[in-house]
């Protein structure tokens, strides 16, 4: 078996995960325990991001159900890059990513939503565009939640 194609799932990262979407609210779709898996993905090929999430569908879905786990999000983190990042950094790298979900009240389905400035200026306003490169990040679980400027 190749080593490039082994996942691990991340327990800790999903209970951020829940966390965000609590603390955020107001920002963030609602999510429940086991709706979003988290993997890293244990690969040395180098990845221009550092984290994707995308929907569960297809085969994926039957093979999750079959784990008694209804998940509709799956969170991948490439080794490589998750391990340059601070628990800081990697806290705004997957509050962005839930950020990629909405939910239709009128179809009472979730989507996820492409890359679109429009969509993410919430964050951009915050920390600007290398802010996730930033060293003096704040967390977004410590202390107060960090407050977003209205758009």
């Amino acid at each position: 078996m190749r080593k490039d194609n082994e996942y691990v799932r991340l327990t800790r990262e999903e209970d951020i995960c829940l966390k965000l979407a609590e603390r955020y609210s107001t920002l963030l779709c609602p999510i429940h325990k086991n709706d979003i898996l988290v993997f890293e993905w244990k690969t040395q090929r180098s990845q221009r991001y550092w984290a994707k999430i995308c929907r569960i569908s297809g085969i994926f879905k039957a093979l999750i159900k079959s784990l008694d786990v209804d998940a509709k999000f799956i969170i991948q983190i490439p080794t490589s890059s998750w391990e340059q990042l601070t628990d800081i950094q990697r806290q705004w790298v997957l509050f962005h990513e839930l950020m990629h979900i909405n939910f239709d009240p009128e179809k009472q389905k979730y989507k996820l939503i492409q890359h679109n400035i429009q969509d993410f200026r919430v964050i951009l306003n915050k920390i600007g565009l290398d802010g996730y490169k930033s060293n003096t990040l704040t967390s977004m679980l410590d202390k107060d939640p960090i407050s977003f400027q209205a758009i």
